[in-house]
């Protein structure tokens, strides 16, 4: 989590409600009013905040706060049965102000107690990831402007090509989680309609009061069916009622999207062998804080930074596949990418949207944590690798276990977990052999985008170690290390002798391996057990 502050709000301030929507009738930026504790003298943010603001957070925090509420988990059978209240019909709250006491809550029951679901967070946990998404909501058939779509269903593929008019960050591309979550929205029906819900429930209900439009917010959500919520909130034993605070995760979202989705934009560039991109803003530059801005348009002429507020686990029935598509290609020495980070990172920031008269520099959030299990996706990368470990297996005495892949982890201030040829992630295979007894681990990680190769790994574990315990912490070691192998904690696991690098095959046309290369390395791999096998012997 990056650590941010609000320049207009004092210390330890927390939210405990939300009232009507706000912009002026001739603007296009809408604000939402706050019930801050203690109150503050701008009770109201921009609604690009809204990956940021649940009920009972606490914003420019100085300390740790207990989280607030009871833990509850359920699985819906679907939203189309859900009631709708107000939050003041929910037994379990007392002394609701009555701005919060007005707005719109979904109703359901789940093993005898009455979930009351505030609308705005069900949004926020579904749709309001990154400040466009919060932003353009509220107007109607607005994505259709910004993403041109075309699906191949007879090879279930779709292709977004992204207007160059658009306002999404060209960053968020970069991410497969928001890649993926984008994909959700724009391709599948019941997403696409729950969302433009928003604008459309804007557009009839809202009302003009003086200069300004008003507007308690409320939207269709998409059926869930069968979606699993990790929830906090207050429960009153005695009504059997619970009222949500924050949604946490959402499991199980059902995707009817096409397998694969490619996303074009003219400025995304592709990386290329040498290039040393990205290092500047991933290391010491970023600053330890950005102080926000809120209400203040920044430039559209320097480059936004993506700040990591608390996360929402999002995970799909179904992994989707997408891709960014660069047109261009470029190294280092013809310098900086349109989508990378800037060289230096200010501390203070906007989050609204850009404009060419803006005199900040902007930031957009992320708030997306995806759980869907998709490293089955990125197999064909270590195509050569399994061939090599089939053949080992059919050496003598030779058993294999092949453990399901591994995406390496997302680390703060680091990238080397994502390909930087199409940012989709970078995964580590895990095999376990055995020969005469004796238990070896091999670790391939795909360096398919590096100018130097990452030797594959032999490991002879100690007995009082634990691949199991132990890998995430190697997994986080290597992105740390910019995909180096860790040595003293290879030296703790294993002991010093006991952890060896095996060189991949020279690689032939178009990075291919011939079968006799492939054939050399298996047999590299078990001369190198077996001498390893005797001396434990």
């Amino acid at each position: 989590m990056d650590k941010f502050r609000f320049d207009y709000l004092e210390d330890e301030v927390k939210i405990l409600g939300f009232g009507t929507l706000f912009r002026l009738q001739n603007g296009s930026q809408w604000s939402i009013n706050i019930d801050y504790y203690p109150r503050q003298e701008k009770n109201y943010m921009r609604m690009s905040n809204a990956p940021v603001l649940a009920r009972k957070r606490y914003l420019n925090e100085t300390q740790q706060h207990k989280t607030p509420g009871f833990l509850r988990e359920f699985t819906i059978d679907t939203t189309c049965l859900w009631n709708v209240k107000k939050i003041k019909d929910c037994p379990a709250l007392k002394n609701t102000k009555r701005e919060e006491a007005e707005q719109s809550c979904f109703v359901f029951d789940d093993d005898g107690v009455a979930i009351y679901l505030p609308q705005f967070e069900l949004a926020r946990a579904l749709f309001f990831h990154d400040n466009y998404l919060s932003r353009t909501s509220l107007e109607p058939d607005y994505l259709a402007a910004e993403f041109d779509i075309k699906i191949n269903r007879d090879v279930d593929r779709a292709l977004v090509n992204v207007m160059i008019s658009s306002n999404f960050s060209l960053k968020h591309f970069n991410d497969p989680g928001c890649r993926r979550v984008l994909s959700w929205i724009l391709l599948d029906e019941n997403a696409r309609k729950s969302y433009e819900s928003i604008g459309k429930h804007q557009k009839m209900n809202g009302y003009d009061v003086n200069c300004y439009r008003h507007w308690n917010f409320s939207f269709e959500p998409p059926p869930l069916p069968n979606t699993k919520f990790s929830v906090r909130g207050w429960i009153d034993n005695e009504t059997k009622s619970m009222f949500v605070y924050e949604i946490h995760g959402i499991r199980n979202i059902r995707a009817e999207v096409p397998s694969e989705v490619d996303f074009f934009h003219p400025d995304f560039e592709q990386s290329v062998h040498g290039s040393k991109r990205g290092a500047a803003a991933s290391g010491n530059n970023l600053p330890s804080e950005h102080i926000i801005h809120d209400g203040i348009t920044p430039s559209s002429d320097t480059q936004r930074v993506i700040l990591r507020p608390d996360t929402i686990e999002i995970e799909f029935d179904k992994p989707i596949k997408t891709n960014r598509i660069a047109n261009k290609k470029t190294s280092a020495k013809s310098g900086k990418k349109n989508d990378s980070e800037p060289d230096y990172v200010s501390k203070d920031a906007s989050t609204d949207e850009s404009d060419i008269t803006g005199n900040l520099p902007g930031a957009d959030w992320n708030n997306i944590d995806d759980q869907t299990d998709d490293a089955y996706l990125y197999i064909n990368k270590f195509t050569c690798f399994f061939t090599m470990t089939r053949l080992l297996e059919n050496k003598d005495e030779c058993s294999v276990i092949r453990f399901p892949l591994r995406k390496l982890p997302s680390i703060p201030r680091c990238n080397k977990h994502l390909l930087t040829t199409d940012r989709n992630p970078r995964c580590l295979a895990v095999i376990e052999v055995s020969i005469s007894g004796k238990i070896f681990h091999i670790l391939e990680v795909d360096t398919s985008d590096a100018d130097k190769p990452l030797s594959t790994k032999l490991l002879i574990l100690k007995p009082t170690s634990s691949l199991e315990r132990d890998l995430t912490r190697l997994e986080e070691e290597l992105v740390r290390g910019s995909l180096r192998w860790p040595s003293k904690l290879l030296d703790q696991m294993c002991g010093k002798n006991n952890h060896h690098g095996i060189h991949h095959p020279k690689s032939g046309h178009k990075g291919e391996l011939d079968s006799k290369s492939i054939e050399g390395w298996a047999d590299r791999f078990y001369s190198r057990i077996l001498g390893a096998s005797r001396e434990l012997t």
